[in-house]
């Protein structure tokens, strides 16, 4: 058995079974997905939660096959690149990029130490109006979020942030775990509704993504 933890934002709960849908059907499998996650909220700041982040790493039985998924830039894109790109009068690819650094090095400094951490792309935007609920603090016109930010604008930097991180990866030699193919609506850019459990958070994806990126036949 392979046990994959998951570490990130809210969207690490597409990985908990019990957020399956309602017609899910168990499947068998040598992997196994467990969220240890505890309130981590951006890629962007994720060093200054290095005292959470080890709490959770030096808690776990480490055997030889295991990983640990970081997932996070979800609030990256909804909030503080917009944010930055605005407040600091920089383009967004620069704001992108300040996310991509030190998401990376921190990432990059723990696997010096001896921890298997992969990168999980970040998930697709939640589409504007979704047509299962809707929560009005999503519109974006909060000034943290940036003011006049449009859901294009949250398509193109999660596409763009999602191309760096891959690409930083490889650079540095971290895995990156590309889930977000499977799970994208190839026309709109944004997230897939029926595949949510309130038009924003995934419902179980673990099958998909054991079959998607072969893990079983990595043991």
């Amino acid at each position: 058995m392979k046990i994959i933890y998951i570490f990130g934002d809210s969207h690490s709960g597409m990985f908990r079974i019990e957020h399956s849908a309602k017609n899910y059907v168990p499947k068998q499998s040598m992997v196994k997905f467990i969220d240890r996650s505890s309130g981590v909220p951006t890629a962007y700041s994720i060093e200054r939660h290095d005292e959470a982040v080890r709490k959770v790493l030096e808690s776990i039985d480490w055997q030889p096959k295991d990983e640990m998924w970081f997932i996070f830039g979800e609030i990256d894109v909804r909030f503080h690149i917009f944010y930055h790109h605005q407040q600091l009068n920089i383009s967004l690819d620069r704001s992108i990029m300040s996310v991509v650094r030190n998401y990376i090095s921190y990432v990059k400094k723990l696997r010096t130490e001896g921890y298997n951490i992969h990168i999980v792309s970040t998930v697709p935007p939640q589409p504007n109006p979704s047509p299962f609920h809707w929560d009005p603090t999503y519109e974006t016109l909060n000034p943290i979020r940036g003011a006049g930010i449009t859901v294009e604008d949250r398509v193109y930097i999660t596409r763009k942030l999602n191309d760096e991180l891959k690409k930083a990866c490889d650079e540095n030699g971290i895995p990156f775990r590309d889930v977000y193919p499977y799970i994208v609506d190839p026309v709109t850019g944004c997230n897939i509704p029926e595949m949510t459990r309130d038009s924003m958070h995934y419902n179980y994806i673990g099958d998909i993504v054991i079959e998607k990126l072969r893990l079983e036949e990595e043991i």
